[in-house]
């Protein structure tokens, strides 16, 4: 298996196998998400996924961010995958938490400010699309 896993390492089945094997192995359970992520990436904006996928991906990645045994790199990357993930499935409250946790990591990683405010006009866009849709009560 190690030799497999040394000259195939973005094989998604010898992805899968190793992840079997050593669960436990932040290095392969890192490589294991980052793979399926980016599986699933393209179809994150279009909304033709797998919920229960999604949220595996989501779980599996917040694990490493959160994992004391990984590398600042590895958890950076688990972070803004989270991160992106969260975007494209138009949720901005988890992006801006991902946003904070990669930033109390390595303030230098990328252009907080231009993150931070894409977040927040996405906040500002869902806030005035909530103001504009009309209630729905009967005033009983």
């Amino acid at each position: 298996m190690d030799y497999l896993y040394e000259n195939y390492p973005s094989s998604t089945y010898v992805l899968e196998y190793a992840y079997r094997l050593h669960p436990n192995d932040i290095n392969i359970k890192y490589n294991y998400y980052a793979n399926l992520y980016n599986q699933i990436k393209p179809y994150l904006s279009t909304g033709t996924y797998d919920p229960n996928q999604i949220f595996g991906v989501l779980l599996g990645l917040y694990t490493v961010a959160n994992a004391t045994d990984a590398s600042t790199s590895i958890r950076l990357d688990s972070y803004y995958m989270l991160y992106d993930m969260s975007l494209a499935l138009n949720d901005p409250t988890s992006a801006k938490y991902y946003l904070d946790e990669m930033k109390k990591i390595d303030p230098n990683f990328m252009d907080y400010e231009s993150a931070y405010n894409q977040v927040e006009s996405i906040l500002e866009a869902m806030k005035a699309s909530e103001e504009s849709t009309p209630s729905t009560s009967t005033g009983e």
